[in-house]
């Protein structure tokens, strides 16, 4: 589903309210996933999925989809397949 992954944990703070307070989070990851196109649905059902906790409540995320504008051939064609 997705082709490569790079995982920040330093200085990702994430800001958001929760019960009518504005909460912080410095134990955040940012994760930047390479996929294709056809994809990008999946992904983000996968992430959405996989931040609703049964136990916890809901983890906010937040997630921008950027076309690939330039890389390498294979590589492109690699994260295709």
């Amino acid at each position: 589903m997705v082709a490569d992954v790079v995982d920040t944990q330093d200085h990702v703070r994430r800001s958001f309210v929760k019960h009518g307070h504005l909460d912080w989070n410095d134990y955040r990851h940012r994760l930047t996933m390479v996929t294709s196109d056809d994809r990008v649905a999946e992904v983000i059902e996968e992430v959405a999925q996989w931040t609703t906790d049964p136990v916890e409540e809901h983890t906010p995320f937040d997630l921008v989809v950027v076309p690939m504008a330039t890389g390498s051939k294979d590589y492109i064609n690699w994260v295709k397949l």
